[in-house]
């Protein structure tokens, strides 16, 4: 979300693309888990166009989500 926030895209896609595989082997297949790791994916798609509000907005849904597993 730093790197978001600040527009270094090339930084925030590195640290994007590691927390999404670190998704998949840390929180599993329940329903919650599958919805914050689409909405990361989200993120990643909306840090990729630029847009730093959307992206931030759904980096925060999913940090929401992780934390409630």
């Amino acid at each position: 979300m730093v790197e978001v926030s600040k527009s270094d895209f090339s930084a925030a896609q590195v640290q994007l693309k590691a927390a999404r595989f670190a998704s998949e082997a840390i929180a599993g297949s329940s329903e919650t888990a599958k919805k914050a790791h689409a909405t990361l994916m989200q993120g990643q798609i909306q840090a990729k166009k630029g847009d730093i509000q959307k992206a931030t907005e759904e980096l925060n849904k999913a940090i929401a989500l992780y934390k409630s597993l």
